[in-house]
């Protein structure tokens, strides 16, 4: 007679070894590694203040949520921006979602061109925010690194669509020699 703890860790060794062959198969192709870097650049666009506003008195910054009085040890929220945590909301779930879509090459274009959009409007947005802020609170406003976070990810959607395309047409060459 068997051991049941052994059953069981070789029930769980053929459970991760699938697992790790379908992670291995999803990251093969580079458009998930691409679209993943994409995810990540915009997720944590969250975590980050991405412009500066001056104004004759005080300094504020500018994040996701909305513009924030600098100075004190907890930001006070001085102006909220609904759209851009909305633009911000959707575009990393819908990246995450294209990602594991890499059997449905048709689909995964389609949802990478949404996303592109998305981002470039999250980007104009993002710029609108700051730019209507400074003017709403009299000040000047300075971007800082952060803020180029979603062009960056835009380059990496729009490599990742390149290599869906490519992959596409590769598989339509295959076809045709059958």
């Amino acid at each position: 007679m068997k051991n049941p703890d052994i059953r069981k860790i070789r029930l769980n060794l053929i459970v991760f070894d699938i697992f790790a062959l379908k992670l291995q198969i999803m990251i093969q192709r580079i458009q998930s590694v691409y679209l993943l870097i994409a995810d990540i650049l915009i997720g944590t666009l969250f975590l980050f203040r991405f412009a500066e506003i001056s104004s004759s008195k005080e300094i504020f910054s500018a994040g996701i949520q909305g513009i924030y009085l600098d100075g004190s040890h907890q930001s006070q929220l001085i102006l909220h921006n609904w759209l851009l945590l909305i633009l911000w909301s959707i575009t990393p779930i819908l990246l995450f979602v294209t990602i594991f879509l890499f059997k449905k090459r048709k689909l995964q274009l389609k949802l990478s061109l949404v996303t592109l959009f998305l981002t470039l409007c999250l980007e104009g947005v993002l710029f609108l925010e700051i730019w209507l802020g400074a003017q709403r609170l009299s000040g000047h406003f300075s971007l800082t690194a952060y803020f180029l976070m979603p062009v960056f990810a835009i380059v990496f959607i729009y490599l990742a669509i390149r290599a869906i395309k490519k992959d596409d047409l590769l598989i339509r060459s295959i076809d045709r020699i059958r």
